[in-house]
């Protein structure tokens, strides 16, 4: 459990810069998705939906299961209900989730590199198991 805090605290400490990283690569074409949006109030709202999200899976390294996930269907609740994303083509959607996803297997990765020391190889395979597990069930929600 202590490894599973530290790689909750590591997460959070870095939401921010995978939510930054995350929209910054955005490489959207369709001029009505969200996600090629140029609104100022959309654009906010998207970075906010993104970071709240960021933390809310975060937990799911220190919460059990009957915590978290009633919080991660809360978020994709409200994000299906969002205006925005109601026009926006559930491919492009999906697509981006998939994106957050990879992001944060590859911070899993370095957390893991950078503590090879005390993170053995099975250790480390339930932890991309646990994300890749969180990150369905909220595809699921969607």
């Amino acid at each position: 459990m202590a490894k599973n805090k530290k790689l909750f605290e590591y997460l959070s400490q870095h939401a921010e810069t995978i939510s930054s990283t995350w929209y910054e690569t955005i490489e959207e074409t369709d001029p009505n998705s969200i996600y090629a949006s140029t609104d100022p109030v959309v654009i906010h709202n998207l970075k906010s939906q993104n970071l709240a999200f960021n933390y809310k899976i975060n937990r799911i390294f220190i919460d059990d299961e009957d915590v978290y996930l009633p919080i991660l269907k809360e978020w994709a609740f409200e994000v299906t209900q969002d205006q925005e994303h109601l026009k926006t083509p559930i491919h492009y959607i999906i697509r981006e989730f998939v994106r957050v996803r990879d992001l944060y297997v590859s911070y899993v990765k370095e957390f893991v590199h950078l503590n090879q020391d005390t993170v053995k190889t099975e250790e480390a395979e339930d932890l991309y198991h646990a994300l890749i597990k969180a990150f369905d069930l909220v595809f699921i929600f969607l």
